[in-house]
């Protein structure tokens, strides 16, 4: 056992459960955290953790302002995409959060319009990684040289750390939204009918 390892893990747990508490995603980031702590670093299932776990954290954060009483059903919330991204937007989550480098400043414009699928530019970056995973499109994210395969570990590790500092930035959000909101869902009464 590497005891510094599990103290990064631990540390980062603690962390989510602060920020996501209560958030049934909030399992998916830790996931993401034992991912990138693995030698050599599992990129494509960190990646893919970290991508689900926005998504359905963004979900619950939306159909909680809505006084949903469906809260444990997610799949009915849509996927992490422009409309959704717009309407956490227009609810006062800071969609910024979510938004890479190159992208600083623009998410708002980016979010409130219809991305063209033969232009990659024309979508959110967090929404184009989603879909890229979401779709099987894993492939378009490795590449081949000859009869040698390059691992997600070199490919993808620098998408990896970004979203990893993008999951920290946004689990903070959904603290301070999930304060700020008007009131918290109503639950069913596990007494009715």
């Amino acid at each position: 056992m590497d005891l510094a390892k599990e103290i990064a893990i631990a540390k980062n747990l603690e962390f989510f459960e602060q920020c996501l508490g209560g958030v049934a995603a909030r399992h998916l980031f830790l996931d993401a955290i034992r991912c990138a702590e693995a030698n050599p670093p599992l990129s494509a299932a960190g990646i893919t953790s970290i991508l689900c776990g926005i998504e359905g954290s963004l979900r619950y954060c939306i159909q909680e302002t809505e006084n949903s009483t469906e809260l444990d059903d997610l799949d009915k919330g849509p996927n992490l995409n422009h409309p959704l991204l717009k309407k956490a937007n227009d609810r006062g989550f800071d969609i910024e959060t979510l938004a890479f480098p190159c992208e600083s400043g623009s998410m708002e414009q980016l979010a409130s319009s219809k991305p063209n699928p033969k232009n990659p530019q024309s979508y959110c970056g967090i929404v184009l990684w989603r879909n890229e995973f979401a779709h099987g499109q894993l492939f378009r994210s490795a590449f081949m040289a000859g009869d040698e395969i390059f691992s997600d570990t070199y490919t993808l590790a620098p998408a990896f750390k970004e979203l990893i500092t993008i999951s920290y930035r946004f689990s903070e959000e959904v603290l301070r939204f999930r304060r700020a909101s008007n009131a918290p869902a109503r639950p069913l009464n596990p007494l009715a009918n």
